[in-house]
């Protein structure tokens, strides 16, 4: 059955995303402003299956699974719905995938294999009426658009391609069109804080956030706690992070207890 662990996103408690980015020799890896690093540190973080499992011990809400060479390197979604069955059979929080979607049979696919949302980047920038065909087939409930955004020196534009190419769109006014079409959530990342460990883009976020009525995710620049805690302030119904948790010492389940301390409501 399609998207049996899931339910509608909303803007009540707060969710808190652990976000897994797959690299090649299916390890996880991290990168910084979407590109890879060398090092050992980053390089390698891990096994997708281990992790997915610690982060829901952790109390992570959803796990967002990325396959970040599928688009770029056109690999489609083979390898994603490889993974995607062999994290559902692990997992009993939600799981949405991204990575080499082109297609409303591709998403067909995925959910079928497991996962209870998927993520349209690239696609979605091609083709915006995916978007509409695809909630329409499936639900909004099952759809996250991303909006990957990165200031060019006068605007903010959106990039697709893993931040490669500028597609001239402007994040605010394709953020509502993404919406209008169907879209059940934003994912929403700055490219030039991504994976930097200095806090959201909260400007961008809140503008984002203030304009819309369905979910938005802050992802790309937590660092620590009480960036999540300003992301919920400036509009964030969700909460996504990665190297928060690869390379400090904090979890899920900390991130919460301080978020309820702060006086946020989460979801336990």
């Amino acid at each position: 059955m399609i998207g049996t662990r899931e339910q509608s996103p909303g803007k009540g408690n707060i969710r808190v995303i652990s976000v897994l980015l797959l690299g090649r020799d299916d390890r996880l890896t991290k990168t910084i402003k979407f590109r890879l690093q060398q090092d050992s540190l980053r390089g390698d973080v891990g096994d997708p299956v281990k992790q997915a499992m610690v982060y829901e011990a952790q109390l992570a809400d959803e796990i967002l699974f990325l396959d970040i060479h599928a688009t770029q390197e056109g690999l489609g979604i083979a390898r994603l719905k490889e993974w995607a069955l062999r994290l559902s059979n692990v997992l009993s929080v939600p799981l949405t995938v991204g990575g080499g979607i082109g297609s409303v049979e591709d998403i067909r696919t995925l959910l079928r294999s497991g996962a209870d949302r998927v993520v349209l980047g690239s696609a979605a920038t091609r083709n915006i009426t995916l978007v509409r065909e695809a909630s329409e087939a499936f639900g909004s409930q099952c759809i996250t658009a991303a909006v990957d955004y990165k200031w060019d020196g006068r605007h903010y534009r959106v990039y697709s391609e893993r931040g490669f190419k500028d597609t001239g769109l402007d994040p605010f006014g394709y953020a509502r069109y993404l919406e209008h079409m169907g879209a059940g959530e934003i994912l929403l990342t700055s490219i030039s804080r991504e994976g930097g460990m200095n806090g959201y883009d909260l400007d961008v976020l809140r503008k984002v956030s203030r304009e819309m009525s369905i979910p938005v995710v802050a992802h790309g620049g937590a660092g620590k706690a009480e960036d999540l805690v300003r992301a919920v302030e400036a509009g964030a119904s969700a909460v996504a992070a990665s190297s928060l948790y690869c390379f400090t010492d904090m979890s899920p389940i900390k991130v919460k207890a301080y978020m309820e301390r702060q006086e946020i409501s989460v979801r336990r």
